[in-house]
């Protein structure tokens, strides 16, 4: 198996209710974005499913409408 690096956002911006961040891909990885309003929350919520292929991914959330939102890469 090919080891996974771990992805880290980069360059977070806020413009209005549209948060965006970046991301170096990975080719044949698939990563899956999610986010949480609150850290005790139960579970993540899926944002979007990215497909890696090496070049840098930009993620959108045009609903980052509350006072806080975390937000996560996972990789497999």
């Amino acid at each position: 198996a090919k080891p996974i690096n771990q992805p880290a956002l980069g360059n977070p911006a806020l413009n209005g209710s549209t948060f965006t961040a970046s991301f170096t891909s990975q080719a044949g990885i698939t990563y899956l974005v999610q986010y949480k309003n609150f850290l005790d929350d139960a579970a993540w919520q899926l944002l979007e499913t990215i497909i890696g292929d090496g070049s840098v991914k930009t993620i959108t959330d045009s609903n980052a409408t509350v006072p806080n939102r975390f937000y996560r890469i996972t990789a497999q």
